[in-house]
């Protein structure tokens, strides 16, 4: 449930706030069924490192709304709208997309080179797994990006000696992707 007051803007928005404080700043004024989302998610979750484009720079809160839920417009937050059914959880207090539902966002809305980094991170962490996301997938047909299973036996398993320099490109199509 939302505070009375909301946080200030420049909690949000200055390079001196913690990340965390950032979140827990954002994630006081989601409506219910709403979560953080994206590649903020993915830090809660611990799969996406920094960005070296991003070096010094504060980007945004992303959070996704349940579906007809108006945008939620506050300076430090970008909002999205999707279904949320089953992919909010919490974790360290914070209603977040699950790793799985996040996983399947970078894959569909990053650049190539950032959604296989996080792809591999959160696969090396064993925070979901293949055949959990060709099912997830098997779920969505039609949906951005997403190019089904598809037939595709296996994905590439990540070995903690080396990162993963290929994809299945069965399981999403990435944006930008010329499949």
């Amino acid at each position: 449930m939302p505070p009375t007051t909301a946080p200030r803007s420049d909690v949000l928005s200055d390079p001196a706030t913690s990340e965390r404080v950032r979140l827990r700043a954002a994630a006081s004024v989601l409506p219910a069924g709403a979560a953080i989302a994206r590649r903020s998610a993915a830090g809660v979750h611990g799969f996406r490192s920094g960005m070296p484009h991003e070096a010094g720079s504060r980007p945004d809160v992303e959070v996704v709304l349940p579906a007809g839920t108006p945008a939620l417009r506050r300076p430090g937050i970008r909002s999205y709208s999707a279904v949320t059914d089953g992919d909010v959880v919490v974790v360290e207090g914070l209603p977040v997309t699950s790793a799985l539902r996040t996983a399947l966002d970078a894959a569909r809305f990053e650049s190539p080179p950032v959604a296989l980094a996080m792809l591999d991170l959160g696969l090396r962490q064993g925070l979901f797994d293949v055949p959990e996301a060709h099912s997830r997938l098997a779920l969505q047909p039609g949906e951005r990006g997403v190019a089904g299973p598809g037939g595709c036996s296996t994905w590439p398993t990540p070995a903690p000696s080396r990162p993963v320099s290929r994809g299945c490109g069965c399981v999403a199509r990435t944006r930008g992707s010329r499949r």
